[in-house]
């Protein structure tokens, strides 16, 4: 969730600063962690997240992905938002609504309303809409 955010996080920064590139993810367990190889797992994700930053934003921000294991995504990334002192926080939504948005909550919803952050979510079906218009 929240790759189509990316390309806005880009749009709004201010060239020279940090593009920070949160994935949170489920904590692995104690039979995935003697399976799998963390470091190169990690290094892979990292290239990937890496991967959705428009090539222009290369060349005018500093791109830090980071990965976190929590149970609670929201939380997470509240706490990183805070960590890093973020001056916005933006994020990718897939708008559900009614039952499935009571029933599994919104990260999007509880980010805006526990970060005293300005918080900027953009739906998924809305990422190819970057030239349109903005109303603020």
């Amino acid at each position: 969730m929240g790759n189509s955010a990316v390309p806005y996080g880009g749009a709004i920064g201010r060239p020279g600063g940090t593009l920070k590139i949160l994935h949170v993810m489920e904590p692995a367990s104690a039979k995935e962690k003697n399976q799998a190889r963390p470091g190169a797992v990690n290094s892979k994700l990292r290239m990937q997240l890496r991967s959705l930053v428009p090539p222009e934003a290369h060349n005018r921000f500093r791109i830090e992905p980071e990965i976190v294991e929590s149970g609670e995504p929201a939380v997470a990334i509240r706490q990183a938002a805070e960590r890093l002192n973020a001056d916005v926080i933006c994020l990718g939504s897939h708008g559900r609504s009614g039952l499935a948005k009571t029933l599994l909550g919104s990260v999007a919803q509880t980010v805006m309303a526990s970060s005293a952050r300005p918080v900027l979510v953009v739906r998924e079906a809305d990422s190819s809409g970057m030239n349109r218009s903005v109303v603020v």
